[in-house]
Formats: C-alpha cells, sequence, structure tokens
C-alpha cells in the first residue's frame, strides 16, 4: 500500500507560562468596607519572582529563519504530493451514521471483516469501525470515480458525514487493473499475508476500515486509520430543532488549550462554550456550541495543543443538523469573489478576504509582500520535514517561524496558516472556499482583529497540482477583557469543583478592579515590568485589607480556550478569595505580544 496522503495543516499558538508566585502580608489595621474581612495581622515580607526577562521568545529568530532558508530547495515535483481531482460536489452512497462515535464494524463487506479478524488478534485496541469502513468505501469510491483524491472539503464531509471522531485520519488508496484481483473476497486464513502487510500500518488503538472498489477497468485498494484524539461521548447528527448540542469528552493527552468553533451561514464561525455547571477538569471537557436552525447542516470543529507546546492541531470535526436529516450531498460553494481566475498571490488574497470581510460588516485586510516572502522560502523546507518523523523538531521550528510573522510590521496577537493541495488550474475562490469549511479557518480569516495576510505557492508545470500557504495575522489592540476575566473564573471554580471545593469568592469592588487595570495598563504601556505589577497589586491588597495575599501572572499566548491547570491554595484550599485582571503587553524584542494574566487571592 503507497503511504498515507498529506493532511492539511492547522497550526495554533496556544502556550500559557506561570511568570510570578510571590506572596505578601500585611501589618495590621483595619479593613475598608467592602473588601475581604481581616485575619490576624501578620508582618509584611518581601516577595520574591522570577523575573520577566527569563522567559524566553518561543519563536525562532530571523537569523536562524534565514539559516533555514539558506538550504537548497527541494525541487516541487517531490513535494506535491498526492493529487487532487478537480471536482466540487460528491454524494455518500453507502448508510450513513446517525451519531458520531466509535463502534465496532458489523457490517456485511467480507473484506473489512477479515482485516477485523486480523486487528482482533492483536489485543492493542485496533479495530474495524463503522465510521472508519465508511470512510474507506467513500474514499475509495471517489478515487475509482474521479482517478484522484477528493479537495479538502470534500474530505472533511465525507469524514464527518460518516460519523467517525477520527477527524483527520490516514487514507492509502492502491490503484490496480481490475484483473489483479483475486475472484474471491479476502479470508483470514488463506491470505493472512497481504492482511498482515495491511495490519502493520494500523497503529494501536487505532480505528481503521477496508475497502476493496471494482470499476470496468480498474481496481481500488482503500485503507483509512487513525487513533482518535478524543474518547468522545455520542453526539448526534440530527438534532430536532435544537439550536445548541453538547460535546463532551476526555482528551488522551494533556492539553493547554482546547477551543471550539461551530459553522454559522455562509462564512461565519461562533465559539462553543464550555459548559460551567460541570464540575469538570482536564483532560475531561464539556462544550455547549451554537447551531444554525436555517443552515442544511452545521460544522463543529475542536482544537487544541498539547501541554507545554505552542503548536497545536484539529482533534475533532463533527456535523449536525437542526432543521432535519444531515445531508448527504456536499457542493462547496460559490463565493463571487473581485478578483481573476489566474490570480494566485498575495494581493488577490487579500482583496478576496476583504470583500467577504465587507459582507460581514469587518474591515479589510493588507497583504504582506515581505511576509509571503518568508513563507516562499520554508515553504520547500517545511514540506520536506512534516514528511519525516525525524525532523520533527524542524517542521515545528519552520512552522513557529511562518506563524512568528516578523515581517508583517506590526504587533502581533495572533498568527496561524494552513497548507493545503489542489490542482493548479483552480481558482484562488476555489482554495478559499476549500479553506472555510473549517470553522476553525473562518475564526481567523474573519477575526475583528485580523489585519494581514500572507500567501505562496509551489507548483510544478509536469504535475497539474500545487501546495498553498494561507496565513492571516491579528493586531495586538486594546480590548474588553472582561468576557476573559469570567471565563478564568469559572474554569478555576471547575477545577475547585472537581475536588469538592466551594467556588471562588470574587474581589471585585469597584476600586479594586480599577486599581488592577491600571497597574495592568502601565504594563501594556512599557511602564512597569510584569513581576513589579503583581508587587503593587499584593501591596495594594495587603494595605487595604491587612491580610496575607498571593499572586501570580501567567502570559498565555491565547485565551482562546485557555486551561491552566493551576496548583497550591488557590485550588485546594476550602475558601479562597481571589482578585483578577488581564491585558497585554509585548515584551523586548519579540515576535509576538502577550496576554497578561494577574492573579491575587488569598485563604479566608
Amino acid at each position: 500500500m503507497p503511504t498515507a496522503d498529506r493532511r492539511p495543516v492547522r497550526i495554533l499558538a496556544p502556550l500559557s507560562v506561570l511568570l510570578v508566585s510571590a506572596c505578601l502580608k500585611a501589618p495590621s489595621g483595619s479593613a475598608p468596607e467592602g473588601t475581604v474581612a481581616p485575619p490576624q495581622p501578620a508582618a509584611a515580607v518581601p516577595a520574591k519572582h522570577e523575573p520577566v526577562s527569563s522567559i524566553p521568545d518561543p519563536f525562532p529568530t530571523q537569523a536562524e529563519l534565514d539559516q533555514i532558508s539558506a538550504r537548497p530547495h527541494p525541487e516541487a515535483a517531490r513535494l506535491l504530493g498526492q493529487s487532487v481531482a478537480p471536482i466540487d460536489a460528491w454524494d455518500l452512497q453507502r448508510p450513513v451514521a446517525q451519531r458520531t462515535e466509535v463502534v465496532t464494524y458489523r457490517g456485511d463487506d467480507p473484506n473489512a471483516r477479515a482485516l477485523a479478524a486480523v486487528l482482533a488478534e492483536g489485543k492493542d485496541g485496533r479495530r474495524v469501525t463503522q465510521g472508519m469502513q465508511c470512510v474507506a468505501e467513500e474514499m475509495s469510491r471517489f478515487v475509482l470515480a474521479h482517478g484522484d483524491e477528493p479537495a479538502a472539503d470534500l474530505r472533511g464531509f465525507i469524514v464527518a458525514r460518516c460519523g467517525t471522531p477520527v477527524s483527520f485520519p490516514a487514507v492509502a488508496i492502491q490503484r490496480l487493473p481490475v484483473e489483479e484481483l483475486p475472484g474471491r473476497p479476502l479470508h483470514p486464513v488463506k491470505d493472512r499475508q497481504f492482511l498482515d502487510a495491511l495490519a502493520k500500518d494500523v497503529p494501536a488503538e487505532a480505528s481503521a476500515g477496508f475497502f476493496i472498489g471494482r470499476g470496468e477497468d480498474e481496481a481500488v485498494l482503500g485503507l483509512a486509520f487513525g487513533v482518535p484524539d478524543v474518547e468522545l461521548e455520542p453526539v448526534p447528527l440530527v438534532l430536532d430543532g435544537r439550536h445548541e448540542v453538547d460535546v463532551r469528552g476526555r482528551m488522551r493527552w494533556d492539553f493547554d488549550n482546547l477551543s471550539g468553533h461551530a459553522s454559522r451561514g455562509e462564512l461565519g464561525a461562533l465559539p462553543c462554550r464550555p459548559i460551567t455547571h460541570e464540575p469538570i477538569a482536564a483532560p475531561r471537557f464539556a462544550l455547549r456550541c451554537p447551531v444554525a436552525i436555517d443552515d442544511a447542516f452545521t460544522v463543529i470543529e475542536l482544537n487544541a495543543s498539547p501541554k507545554g507546546r505552542l503548536l497545536g492541531r484539529g482533534v475533532l470535526r463533527l456535523l449536525v443538523s437542526s432543521r432535519g436529516p444531515v445531508p448527504t450531498h456536499y457542493q462547496s460553494p460559490r463565493l463571487s469573489l473581485p478578483i481573476g481566475p489566474q490570480e494566485h498571490d498575495d494581493l488577490a488574497l487579500a482583496t478576496a478576504v476583504s470583500a467577504l470581510r465587507r459582507k460581514a460588516g469587518m474591515e479589510p485586510v493588507i497583504a504582506s509582500a515581505g511576509q509571503s516572502e518568508v513563507l516562499a522560502q520554508l515553504l520547500p523546507h517545511f514540506l520536506v520535514a512534516i514528511a519525516d518523523p525525524s525532523q520533527g523538531e524542524l517542521a515545528d521550528q519552520i512552522a513557529l517561524g511562518m506563524m512568528a510573522g516578523r515581517k508583517v510590521g506590526t504587533a502581533i496577537r495572533w498568527g496561524s496558516f494552513s497548507t493545503s493541495t489542489s490542482p493548479s488550474n483552480w481558482p484562488l475562490e476555489r482554495d478559499l472556499a476549500a479553506e472555510l469549511f473549517s470553522p476553525y479557518s473562518r475564526s481567523r480569516l474573519f477575526d475583528p482583529e485580523a489585519n494581514t495576510v500572507a500567501y505562496t505557492e509551489i507548483s510544478d508545470p509536469a504535475q497539474p497540482m500545487r501546495v498553498s500557504v494561507i496565513a492571516s495575522y491579528s493586531e495586538l489592540r486594546d480590548r474588553d477583557y472582561t468576557p476573559q476575566i469570567v471565563a478564568l473564573f469559572e474554569t478555576i471554580d471547575r477545577q475547585r469543583a472537581a475536588a469538592g471545593l466551594d467556588p471562588l469568592v470574587r474581589v471585585m469592588a469597584p476600586g479594586d478592579v480599577r486599581t488592577m487595570a491600571a497597574v495592568a495598563a502601565r504594563v501594556r504601556d512599557g511602564e512597569l515590568m510584569p513581576e513589579d505589577a503583581v508587587g503593587q497589586l499584593l501591596r495594594h491588597f495587603a494595605e487595604q485589607t491587612h491580610r496575607s495575599f498571593e499572586g501570580m501572572v501567567l502570559l498565555p499566548h491565547s485565551l482562546e480556550g485557555w486551561n491552566p491547570a493551576l496548583e497550591g491554595p488557590i485550588v485546594t484550599d476550602p475558601q479562597v478569595a481571589a482578585a483578577i485582571t488581564i491585558s497585554h503587553f509585548r515584551p523586548p524584542g519579540a515576535a509576538w505580544g502577550r496576554n497578561l494574566v494577574i492573579v491575587v487571592f488569598t485563604v479566608l
């Protein structure tokens, strides 16, 4: 069997760093009205902390990127990977799922049953599942009908409609003359050598599917497999008029950030929100996602970053419908953009995205020629690195370099990019339509703070394919952080509830809120370092309440879906009062700005 095709790469950037853990005890005195009641007085103790300069910038420097770019570029023909058929629509034919879940295959396909028998002997969690068998069948049928694999949006629809929680599976398709197929179905004993070779590619705990399709002159062997990132509680595809759906489960690995988005209309995306009343702690999660009643179907997508890593990825994609059965037909949308079919550059991308943003009442974006050149220099090396498991560290460094946006020219809050493969004669409009199947991509391109895009592509005249990169960058701007402050309180309360503890007492007296915001603003304006800001706030609360206070500073790259696993009294003591403020600043020389989160608290 050939190697699995390259899945689209989507890059996130969530990482939180605990900067300061400080404690300050206050002298005796009376507490002003409206603040936390004081305990017995104690002597003052100076705060101790690590300076912010000890926190490294996670992005590679421009000099490091220049060294990578200077390496010899591989030939384009080596980089293009599996060809994609220039097809805009597909109809699923097999019976499809009613829920997204992992269910052992019980069908009557003898070839799938033969592989299932071999996998079951391994006792390592591998099995043929209903959803993955659907993926293998539909992808094989598509290749049999059109000669190549489907574009990203058709593939995404097929996988999600099949109801498997393995949302980004590996799919390997082999084409051969029909006369080379045996005249009988595979047998788990007689064909053991072939089945063992097939099973060798399937990792432990994986869901798999296998299908043999026959045409008049050609046949295909299709193997689909993948290990789910999420142990998902079953999610129905049909919601019977409901405008929300709950997505619950357990991540199979620890994460720093987990966020969800749901498509809305032609271009929109809305965030999922945590179900706050449930006492859930990571790696479990519970999200409530909006569902558009007027849409034929809603795409829901979850993205997460592993604990301690800056790079994240898509971990789950679902289809649901509120108004009736989820369709089995998909047609790529027509976007009607003011660009020509031969325009494939950063200016065309900026024109196209700006036109779509204007429809939504948003400001246009600009193209960055400098950042597009960075992408052009790095993309060949990135494609080589991600195809070679031994070059994982280099692939991460290049991905961070493309995200960093060092040539964008403004302070960046967030950067992201995705890669895709498409026929070289497709207009950029069709590539964008495929990109916008993803609610996460919509949330990035239509972020109100997004102001810059970059683009590059690789193509080869001898092979009618191209690999392209679409990148977007959001500007670091002032904003109202009240929703994020509330969300962090709720996150800490869920962690406490999972331990059987009461919620935090929220210190939100107007004077305290103003003081915290004013101190955080001084960090934003470069007048204070973060560790000095927390020291000032500890003194403020100690003097106001005559209580011992502790404080911490956290610098998450993203507040969206942020899931800090805090330790110490704030999550272990029975009663704790806390105040939180959030702002942002740009560390000297850093590629991105950082969110500034200051938490001060006292044990009651």
